[in-house]
Parts: C-alpha cells; sequence; structure tokens
C-alpha cells in the first residue's frame, strides 16, 4: 500500500510525497444594478431575468489567490448622495461574501446586489479525495417602510447558496454531474395588513416591525457542507452565490442586506477541511494551515 503524505497550505499547489498535485483555483466577482428610471450598473452586467442568470454554470471571475483577503471584488452604486438608492457586493478569496441594497426612492423601481465566488480543486492523484467547506453568513435584514396593500406592491429577499459541478474521468472523457449543497434565503412583501414574510428552516428571524414599518432581522449563520468525493484524476467545483433584491411599484421604501457590504470591509470567510482532519477552521482561513495529513485519514481509498 502506498502511503501519501499532503501538506494543506493556503494558495498553493499541494504536493504529495509520490509527485502528483492537487490544484486549487478560485475566482470572485460581484455586481450591483438599480434600475430607477436609468439603469446603473457596476461590475458584471447581469442578465435578466436574474434567476437564470444565477444559475449559469460556469461563470466569468476575477481569479485571485485561493485564501486571500487582501485580493477583493467589490461593486458599488450610489444615486443622489445620502437619498435616492445605492447597492453594493463585495467578495473576496476566503469566500466571504456580503450584498446589499436600499431604496429611499418611491415609484418603480429594483435594485440587485450579487456576490460570486468558487474554488475548483482538481485531483491530479489516482486516490479519492473528501472535503468539507465551512462557512460563515453574516447577519441580515429585510425592511419595507409606507403604504400596505392588498396586493403586494414591494419585495425584499436576500439568498445564499451553494452548488457544485462534479467531474468524474471515465474512459478518456468524463462524466458531468451538478447539484445543490446548501439554500438559504428570506422574503418579505408588504402584501397584507402585517405584510408576509417567508424564509428557508435555516433562517433565524426577529421581527422588529410597526405599524409603518415592516423590518426583520436575520442571525449570522455558521454551516458546514460535505462535498462531494472528489475522484482520482477528477475535479470538483464550489460555486458560492449571495444575492440582495429591492422591488418596488409604489409609494414604499426599502432594503435587503446581508452583512453591510456599504463599509467595503470584508468578514470572516470560509474554509477547505480534509474531511478527516478532526480539526475545526479558525474563523478567516480558508484552507487549514500547517497540517500534516497521512494518507489514510484524508484519503477514502487508496488503490494497492
Amino acid at each position: 500500500m502506498k502511503l501519501v503524505r499532503l501538506i494543506i497550505a493556503a494558495g498553493v499547489i499541494l504536493k504529495a510525497a509520490s509527485g502528483a498535485a492537487i490544484d486549487f483555483t478560485t475566482g470572485i466577482n460581484t455586481g450591483v444594478e438599480i434600475k430607477a428610471g436609468s439603469v446603473f450598473r457596476n461590475g458584471m452586467v447581469l442578465e435578466h431575468p436574474l434567476e437564470d442568470f444565477l444559475a449559469k454554470r460556469p461563470y466569468t471571475a476575477q481569479i485571485v489567490p485561493t485564501g486571500s483577503d487582501a485580493d477583493i471584488s467589490e461593486a458599488y452604486v450610489q444615486l443622489f448622495q445620502n437619498k435616492g438608492a445605492s447597492g453594493s457586493a463585495l467578495a473576496n478569496g476566503k469566500g466571504a461574501l456580503e450584498v446589499g441594497v436600499q431604496s429611499n426612492e418611491i415609484g418603480l423601481n429594483t435594485h440587485y446586489a450579487v456576490s460570486r465566488y468558487y474554488t475548483t480543486i482538481k485531483n491530479n492523484t489516482e486516490n479519492e479525495l473528501d472535503f468539507d467547506f465551512f462557512f460563515q453568513i453574516q447577519d441580515g435584514r429585510l425592511v419595507i417602510e409606507g403604504t400596505r396593500y392588498a396586493n403586494a406592491s414591494a419585495s425584499a429577499s436576500f439568498q445564499a447558496k451553494i452548488d457544485y459541478f462534479l467531474r468524474t474521468p471515465d474512459e478518456g472523457t468524463y462524466i458531468d454531474s451538478t447539484g445543490s449543497l446548501f439554500n438559504y434565503w428570506a422574503y418579505l412583501s408588504n402584501q397584507g395588513r402585517h405584510g408576509m414574510f417567508e424564509h428557508s428552516a435555516n433562517v433565524t428571524s426577529r421581527n422588529g416591525s410597526d405599524n409603518y414599518t415592516l423590518y426583520f432581522y436575520t442571525a449570522p449563520y455558521q454551516g458546514k457542507v460535505e462535498l462531494p468525493t472528489i475522484p482520482g484524476y477528477g475535479e470538483l467545483t464550489i460555486y458560492y452565490d449571495m444575492t440582495a433584491i429591492f422591488r418596488n411599484v409604489s409609494e414604499n421604501r426599502g432594503a435587503a442586506f446581508l452583512g453591510d457590504p456599504t463599509q467595503l470591509v470584508p468578514r470572516t470567510g470560509a474554509s477547505i477541511v480534509a474531511r478527516d482532519a478532526n480539526a475545526v477552521p479558525e474563523p478567516g482561513t480558508f484552507l487549514l494551515l500547517g497540517i500534516t495529513l497521512l494518507a489514510a485519514p484524508v484519503l477514502r481509498r487508496i488503490k494497492r
């Protein structure tokens, strides 16, 4: 049996003792779009419907060192300083994402903020690899101010999703598969006297509404997903997307935030950890530094 020793280190190619390698590639991208009479954009150009655009894989991204908090993609739009509308989005190589939009203008308008992140893990060994993805989502809020009607005239929402794309070698070609690993969302509208608030089961919320304003807070979230097994000479890409949306057709103001990207300050990110490393990732790290792993706990199967 051949033992392979791996050194997990951020932002580098992982060299095994046998001379094989595991490559990590990270890409980030952000975009903001505000439709308030005219269309104002910063960052990537968003296509419509937005739901179809978000589902596209792969997507264009700025390639950065894996685990870097110094390399940031940020998009920001502000109309009519201290009034009007604003939107911002932030992403870095550590998987720290934040999005936010705010509208102080009545009338027909729509605001989007999108942060996107991916990491591709290329397995250049003959052995299967298993990793877990630890991540953190900042606190959120959804707000609608003003009048309420029988039919919804304004809505605020956010979402964080983690999907994957797996390439499995098969006699000189690849078998490709996709799937969803995580979905975190909340939706607020001003339909009815008390409004309507819906959310996924993993969202913890608090209602701060009054007679004039619908205001819902959400608590920070720490999560972990088990990534699909990467077969020998296979490749896995993790897609981590975050969105904030506010739509208005009448006399309402509002906002949707996950974190506070208007500060444009990098936040605690994510970590990719070998599944049997028996270690808890430190906040803000990406790949655990300085951990030496023997093949047996890291690799599910070693071919004889």
